[in-house]
């Protein structure tokens, strides 16, 4: 190599170093400057039987932190967790040891000095405590602790019972007796028995429970198809397991909502107010009732409100075919009543003469709000056209057979018989125009069937078109289905009256 290019090469690498020293040291110097700071706030927010729970003050532009744990505060520390958080739930523990943390931050290749060392020892929390006089003597309820595997319960200071079960029964204490209770909750940990701190301290010469509801609006009287919206708050000083919201009718559930495996102290009670309704309720006394169950077997009433339900059918100015027409459409705008199978609507008749057969359990979910023990809300055809003449015209003859259980067939002769009725004539020769509101169209070719003539263009039926709520109704269109009867053999029938 000749010496020019020698000193060429020479030149070059010199260039290089310099270049690397102006890329290298920047950085090196800025590592230095931004060590990170020692962590503060370092403490112990919670423990449980199996966690301990720990929180430091965050610092800017620091995502790291080292976390470190030892059995003893000045032995051997271990790294735990790098969080990228200012937080540490540590479940790597046993009931009653002590363990030490401390805890650094770190930025790049750099650490902080480490915060002050905190102490945290997993324990079983303190439990609820219940203490109540009862006949067969005090009855003793521990909340439940998770993790424990059992309670100690005390009397007077000294130990009464030791035993799983959270529920005791002290059957030598007198009524109203005044001496004083506890209960601990305990955990066994390698042969030593672990125990939580003690629970408030009492006697079992009252209940101390006190459950109220807040914020209910309750109802006085409501319309048959108006409901109730259940609003308000369940709030109770010591845990409660079940409730039972609901209404009731001559001391029997109608409608309730039910949850029997709760360990709370409150209950919204918009949470039952999708899972039953107020709504076609017949008319009737009511009760709405709330009962609180606690786990010692005590049932609070927290609420037994009266009301009343007023359902109304038919104008009471009106009589003759408008009262039944009346009547008809105010039933078949309540979905409460349903097209009706089987022996309920077709033998047995009318639900307001109570001659349907009673309704059976089975059947309640899908027979719009009735229950057992009552009547079927439900009408076929021809007893709901038949009721509504018997109960909205308010006639007597009409409503005798009505009582009975009798109603309107399928033939002239079946409404004529009762003096009340004429055949205006076959629907060939009835024309749609000479209609009168009142008037029976009924069928007894295929499919058979009975439906009433409103006037301006409405006609109102039970049926035809399936089962359920909505199956009786007012419906538009009368000439339309007048038409689909003129050509079978159908015929017409009036009210008189006589």
């Amino acid at each position: 190599m000749t010496g020019k290019r020698r000193c060429t090469l020479i030149m070059l690498l010199c260039m290089v170093t310099a270049l690397g020293f102006m890329i290298v040291a920047p950085e090196e110097a800025h590592a230095k400057s931004t060590k990170p700071a020692k962590v503060t706030s370092m403490r112990v927010t919670s423990t449980d039987y199996n966690a301990v729970y720990l929180k430091w003050g965050a610092q800017s532009g620091v995502k790291k932190y080292q976390v470190y744990r030892s059995t003893s505060k000045g032995g051997k520390y271990k790294l735990l967790k790098t969080s990228t958080k200012n937080t540490y739930k540590d479940t790597h523990v046993q009931t009653g040891i002590t363990y030490w943390y401390k805890v650094r931050a770190v930025k790049g290749l750099r650490r902080g000095a480490f915060s002050a060392i905190v102490k945290g020892v997993p324990r079983l929390k303190k439990p609820d405590f219940h203490a109540a006089s009862r006949p067969e003597g005090a009855k003793l309820t521990a909340g439940k602790v998770n993790g424990a595997q059992g309670y100690i319960f005390y009397k007077g200071g000294k130990v009464l019972r030791t035993q799983s079960s959270r529920v005791y029964t002290d059957k030598g204490a007198p009524a109203m007796d005044p001496a004083i209770y506890k209960v601990v909750a305990y955990r066994n940990v390698k042969g030593k028995r672990q125990i939580s701190p003690v629970s408030k301290q009492l006697p079992a010469s009252k209940i101390t429970v006190k459950v109220k509801l807040v914020g209910t609006k309750l109802p006085g009287t409501i319309k048959s198809t108006s409901d109730f919206k259940k609003t308000g708050y369940i709030s109770s000083n010591y845990p409660f397991v079940g409730v039972e919201i609901g209404i009731v009718r001559d001391n029997k559930w109608v409608r309730k909502y039910q949850r029997m495996s709760l360990n709370t102290k409150g209950l919204n009670l918009s949470n039952a107010d999708s899972s039953f309704t107020f709504k076609n309720l017949p008319s009737g006394s009511y009760k709405f009732r709330i009962y609180v169950h606690f786990e010692d077997g005590v049932v609070h009433t927290l609420l037994n409100h009266p009301f009343t339900v007023n359902r109304t059918y038919g104008k009471s100015n009106l009589t003759g075919a408008a009262g039944a027409v009346a009547w008809a459409r105010d039933v078949a705008n309540d979905d409460a009543f349903a097209y009706g199978t089987g022996r309920a609507s077709h033998s047995a008749g009318c639900y307001f003469c109570g001659t349907n057969e009673p309704i059976k359990k089975s059947r309640v979910k899908n027979q719009g709000g009735a229950w057992s023990n009552r009547w079927n809300m439900t009408y076929c055809c021809n007893p709901f056209v038949f009721a509504a003449y018997a109960h909205g015209a308010k006639n007597a003859k009409m409503l005798k057979a009505c009582s009975n259980g009798a109603c309107g067939g399928m033939e002239p002769s079946d409404w004529t018989k009762y003096g009340c009725f004429k055949t205006v004539g076959p629907t060939t020769k009835v024309a749609y125009s000479s209609l009168k509101a009142g008037d029976v169209i009924i069928s007894a070719e295929n499919p058979n069937h009975v439906w009433m003539f409103c006037g301006n263009g409405q006609y109102v039926e039970a049926g035809y078109e399936g089962w359920g709520a909505g199956t009786i109704a007012v419906k538009n269109n009368a000439a339309g289905n007048y038409s689909r009867y003129q050509k079978r053999g159908c015929n017409v029938m009036r009210y008189t009256g006589k």
